[in-house]
């Protein structure tokens, strides 16, 4: 498995930059920019054929990426197909995206849609089932992660109180975990995919979003959660619900689990679990009941029939 998504990156990031229209300024940009990745998207590096994304072996029609200045530093990418569907729009500045974002699926119905700053998320940002049902509604808050790793560089435990920023120092590690963008995501990213991902351009992740509409790949790497979260079916069913609070979760929870079949409700604070929770079957009958401390550790538990 590892051989073979040491292979997918580049062979799949040679097709998408194969479909780049050479006047489209986009191979000059630098990393910092994540719209294309040469790295990643360099021809001489295509060995093999094994793919974890079936559908991306189909032929993909050619398009165009449109820069459209607004400015001499800001300005407008349209990836455009040769029958001049929008495949997404992108608001970038110095090379940055700033600004609005939305991407479509094939069936021109919207994949996704939100703000960005400086590549990172800000405010709400919402995806859609294919079918054009509301999948999934985040919501970031991208100066708070920028003035947190920034207190990460100068922590002091006497005045510090970010609950996010004490638990990296307690559990090392966890803070790039919370504030990974698959991680709020992590419901429509297989392992394998979230492994592999991480080296994938914009580009490459739009495709995937646009041909294997089974997984969902956000257009940034990083995010700082802070407000509303809910995951909703393809039927439109609420399936989890919630809020965040300086990046963890944080108040009244509902979560469904067992593929959907179990119904918990609940409280976190800090990130943990705490108090009393309820858990209920499909019919609504109530199955059990878990006891958890102030640690997120279940202290009890009690099951019925």
């Amino acid at each position: 498995m590892l051989a073979a998504m040491k292979t997918i990156i580049p062979v799949m990031g040679f097709i998408v930059l194969c479909c780049v229209s050479s006047y489209a300024q986009v191979d000059a940009l630098d990393n910092s920019n994540p719209i294309e990745n040469e790295e990643i998207s360099s021809p001489k590096n295509t060995v093999g054929i094994v793919r974890l994304f079936p559908k991306m072996d189909e032929k993909v029609n050619s398009y165009r990426i449109v820069d459209v200045k607004t400015s001499g530093k800001t300005g407008l990418y349209l990836a455009l197909t040769n029958d001049g569907d929008t495949i997404y729009k992108a608001s970038y500045k110095r090379k940055k995206l700033k600004g609005d974002w939305v991407s479509y699926y094939a069936n021109n119905q919207r994949c996704d849609s939100g703000k960005l700053n400086n590549n990172i998320p800000d405010g709400v940002w919402k995806s859609w089932h294919p079918n054009g049902q509301l999948r999934s509604i985040r919501t970031f808050n991208s100066d708070k992660l920028t003035s947190l790793k920034n207190n990460l560089l100068r922590y002091n435990p006497k005045t510090n109180l970010d609950p996010i920023i004490n638990l990296e120092k307690s559990r090392p590690g966890s803070f790039g975990k919370n504030t990974n963008a698959y991680q709020a995501f992590i419901k429509y990213v297989s392992r394998d995919v979230l492994n592999m991902s991480a080296s994938m351009s914009v580009n490459e992740k739009v495709y995937v979003n646009r041909l294997d509409q089974m997984y969902y790949l956000p257009p940034f790497s990083e995010c700082f959660q802070e407000g509303l979260y809910m995951d909703f079916n393809a039927s439109g069913i609420a399936a989890d619900s919630g809020y965040y609070k300086s990046g963890l979760r944080d108040g009244a929870w509902v979560e469904r689990i067992y593929d959907g079949n179990i119904l918990g409700r609940g409280a976190y604070h800090h990130g943990h679990k705490t108090g009393t929770w309820s858990f209920y079957d499909r019919n609504g009958k109530l199955v059990g009941l878990k006891q958890f401390n102030k640690k997120g550790e279940q202290v009890s538990a009690k099951y019925y029939k």
